[in-house]
């Protein structure tokens, strides 16, 4: 795997880890930052070995959110310019492979906005969370008023913009904001275990989920979302891994995927 000057990656089993790596700014999003992320998520989706991917801060920040300096030169910006790496980073996760953000610190802003483009939060109880836009004269991004009343309820979120007030992780959960809440010291672990359970799976049938549920979450007419599920069982029906899922439950024995795929591959 490539070096990066601002995020870690590495592997464990089936799932990819990207971790934030700029502990002396608390981890702080720079432009710079910004595209390691981008090129490390593309690295991991790019590998057929990885499953899902755990996202993840070093130090005792997930992210202090927008780095000062690059808020700062805003002002100086053409005015869609500063929208481009957000619009980049979800339309990115959404393409992924499963996501998890680890959360194991201070998520402030911008980075709290990164956490929901991915798929399943969790955090750690040290975890600490806040919009803090308003609070900085500044105006939401990162998707923030569509992803977060969309995720904890129109008047939630409201109430959790306009005060920019700090949470902690048991409200983060009672909100809805994040799966489970862990030890510190057991977040990566529980974070990493997660994404196995995810990548054990046949990764078409989890690449349509991920699909349908984004699709299908907001919309209104149900015969759409039974034409699109009806169109997606359709697609994977005699897939190598649907095939062989069948085949184990027969036998009754474990389904072995990698198995499968690599026999696909092989044209077997």
């Amino acid at each position: 795997m490539p070096d990066y000057d601002n995020v870690l990656v590495e592997r464990r089993g089936e799932v990819g880890i990207i971790t934030l790596n700029r502990p002396e700014k608390l981890n702080a999003i720079n432009l710079a930052l910004a595209h390691d992320l981008r090129d490390s998520l593309a690295e991991l989706n790019g590998d057929d070995g990885v499953g899902a991917v755990v996202l993840t801060g070093t130090g005792r920040a997930f992210s202090a959110g927008g780095d000062v300096g690059r808020i700062e030169a805003m002002k100086d910006e053409a005015p869609e310019q500063p929208s481009l790496p957000n619009l980049y980073w979800l339309e990115q996760c959404r393409a992924s492979k499963p996501m998890i953000a680890a959360v194991n610190g201070l998520c402030l802003g911008a980075a709290f906005g990164r956490t929901l483009c991915c798929d399943v939060r969790l955090a750690s109880t040290a975890a600490v969370f806040s919009t803090r836009f308003a609070k900085l004269g500044l105006g939401p991004e990162m998707g923030f008023t569509h992803l977060l009343p969309n995720l904890i309820g129109l008047q939630a979120a409201a109430d959790f913009m306009f005060s920019g007030r700090m949470i902690d992780a048991p409200e983060a959960l009672r909100l809805g904001i994040v799966l489970k809440v862990v030890e510190p010291d057991e977040l990566l672990d529980a974070a990493v275990r997660l994404g196995g359970e995810y990548a054990a799976n046949p990764r078409g049938a989890v690449r349509r989920c991920k699909d349908l549920l984004y699709v299908n979450a907001m919309e209104r007419e149900p015969t759409l979302v039974l034409r699109r599920e009806g169109e997606a069982q359709q697609a994977l029906a005699g897939t190598p891994e649907m095939l062989e899922a069948m085949a184990a439950l027969k036998e009754k024995r474990p389904a072995d995927f990698v198995a499968a795929r690599g026999r696909a591959a092989a044209g077997g």
